[in-house]
């Protein structure tokens, strides 16, 4: 048996050729690779070897040759020619790209095409290509991650026409997006293609009667719980992880239905949670948690004592993820911080995308007589970020960074000013010098008089309606501070 090996990713190489070779694989590998096999004990052949040519053109011709194609497209029913040709048969390639999407971030700008254009790989596409081909006869692996299985499958036998076929699949998947990151690299282009593996089947989806599965490259790891992560965990966390990354103090958020019902940030990450709990501890029990510093044994075991769905944080202390074991529902994921700035959603016949809401450039006029004192405008700043995660029409009433009062999703602002106001009551009876956030304008004065009636003493929102003049004065008049943005956070 003989594999041919030339990668650009050479983690985990030294292990995959190593295991080959002890199975009696013959190895044959190219520039690189090959010294990088030589210096861990192994004896690669070289590719100019088998072909009797060298490389040429500083390595950009090494394996466009036909003992090299031939002995990986050749089938069943062609041995006799190969062999005329004097062809030895490849039965694995392993290969993966040079980084073009990389080089295309590090070096924009025309002055620099050149060393984008050197890292458009054009052997190891068609290698890949040849050996998905031929999938039934030749092996392909382009995912340093599959090395381990590889190696299990043949010590076992089971690498069968099924898993080859997988295996040939993701091959082209790798080619596919590699040849669409160069189209749009050549034409500029804003067209959407979207191009993502299959991680996993899901249990179902929102609902029990809805299949779903899982695509990308997904920056969570599951520590522990026994279910598995559904559909709506996902969607979740995916809130619950944006909320908390936007501060740079300790943070958490609580989150159901992708809405926040709590968050909070503070000096410790113990206290922000214990703030966020508190914010709504009735619409937290199923939640599901976000932290932005690591998971404490304290945290831990405050969690413990109430029901959650998920706990996400960006790492987690041992004694911290022990107590969590005890709890075998709740699913603990480690996240890893990884942003994207394109936001697509999909409509009826087609996609929208937009980039993604961010706080830049946002510069801040008190339009008001009375000015926000400097407490009032951290808890001003903070209530505004949030307000970015809530349904529009969204309202948030906050005090020394916890919310106190949420409202989400209603379609007449003023009802949720007075939705806010009522599960405030809830939680914070006769809580007063509060702040208030809107994520659009007040089109009346009536949400401004609510406000000042629950003890709201200073607003932010972003200015803009016809009747900004008689909010301002609605404003003067009870004595509230009011801070326009002149920019808006809409979340349908």
């Amino acid at each position: 048996m003989r594999a041919l090996i030339s990668v650009y990713d050479k983690n985990g190489i030294e292990y995959f050729a190593g295991a080959l070779n002890k199975k009696g694989w013959e190895l044959v590998s190219t520039g690189g690779t090959h010294d990088v096999l030589m210096e861990a004990g192994l004896s690669p052949i070289k590719v100019s070897e088998v072909t009797g040519f060298p490389e040429i053109l500083r390595g950009r011709v090494k394996t466009l040759h036909p003992k090299i194609f031939g002995a990986i497209l050749a089938d069943e029913n062609q041995q006799e020619e190969i062999e005329k040709h004097g062809i030895e048969r490849i039965d694995l390639v392993c290969c993966n790209l040079y980084p073009f999407q990389l080089a295309a971030e590090r070096f924009s700008g025309q002055k620099n095409e050149d060393r984008v254009l050197e890292n458009i790989d054009i052997g190891g596409v068609a290698l890949l290509r040849a050996a998905a081909k031929n999938y039934k006869n030749v092996l392909s692996v382009t995912d340093p991650s599959d090395y381990g299985r590889v190696v299990e499958l043949l010590e076992n036998g089971k690498l069968d026409k099924r898993v080859r076929k997988e295996f040939a699949a993701k091959a082209f998947e790798h080619t596919a997006s590699y040849d669409i990151a160069i189209r749009d690299y050549y034409t500029g282009s804003d067209g959407i293609t979207v191009s993502m593996r299959k991680i996993s089947d899901l249990r179902y989806g929102e609902n029990p009667h809805q299949s779903a599965s899982l695509y990308g490259d997904i920056p969570l790891e599951k520590h522990s719980g026994k279910k598995e992560l559904s559909f709506n965990n996902y969607q979740d966390i995916e809130s619950a992880i944006a909320i908390v990354k936007n501060f740079d103090l300790p943070a958490t958020s609580i989150i159901k239905h992708t809405v926040p019902c709590g968050a909070a940030v503070s000096g410790d990450v113990y206290d922000s949670f214990k703030k966020a709990h508190k914010s709504d501890t009735m619409s937290a029990f199923g939640g599901v948690i976000g932290l932005n510093r690591e998971l404490t044994e304290q945290v831990a075991k405050e969690i413990s004592k109430n029901f959650f769905e998920v706990v996400a944080a960006p790492s987690f202390s041992k004694k911290a993820l022990k107590k969590l074991e005890e709890k075998p529902n709740l699913r603990v994921v480690k996240y890893s911080k990884k942003d994207d700035d394109r936001d697509l959603r999909k409509i009826t016949g087609g996609m929208l995308r937009q980039n993604a809401d961010t706080f830049e450039s946002e510069e801040w006029k008190t339009v008001t007589c009375k000015k926000p004192s400097e407490g009032q405008l951290k808890d001003l700043e903070f209530s505004w970020k949030i307000a970015r995660f809530l349904k529009s029409n969204a309202i948030v009433i906050a005090k020394d960074g916890q919310t106190k009062g949420l409202g989400s999703g209603e379609t007449a602002r003023v009802m949720a000013v007075k939705i806010a106001i009522e599960k405030m009551k809830d939680f914070f009876p006769g809580e007063e010098n509060l702040v208030m956030a809107s994520d659009g304008f007040f089109p009346f004065p009536d949400a401004v008089e609510e406000a000042s009636r629950a003890g709201v003493k200073a607003i932010v929102q972003p200015g803009g309606s016809k009747n900004d003049v008689k909010v301002i004065e609605a404003a003067n008049k009870l004595g509230i501070s009011m801070v326009f943005t002149g920019r808006r956070h809409f979340l349908h």
